[in-house]
């Protein structure tokens, strides 16, 4: 997985990501999605805060708007139900859609 999202080098050979050659790719940026098993959530902010705080990150200025896709992205990833919940009582399957939920 290091090697295919390029944070390593192949020591020999090649790796082909659609036919193209890895190294050829000056990014795999929308090639391949990657999510760890850990990877770093705010445990004591609920679903709704910390997916508000990557919105606010993500450009999103206007509440109303903010808060409309934090909405529709819980949806999406059938959570929504669990939006006032802290994402450290979350099963590792429901962390991982919250992970999926940022992107």
């Amino acid at each position: 997985m290091r090697i295919l999202t390029q944070v390593l080098e192949p020591s020999y050979g090649s790796v082909l990501v659609n036919g193209r050659n890895l190294s050829e790719l000056r990014t795999t940026n929308g090639l391949i999605g990657y999510l760890p098993q850990h990877f770093g959530l705010y445990n004591h902010l609920t679903a709704g805060q910390y997916l508000t705080y990557r919105a606010l990150l993500e450009g999103f200025r206007k509440e109303a708007e903010r808060s409309r896709r934090v909405q529709e992205i819980l949806e999406e990833v059938n959570l929504f139900d669990r939006i006032d919940d802290q994402i450290g009582t979350f099963s590792g399957g429901m962390r991982q859609r919250v992970g999926i939920a940022q992107t």
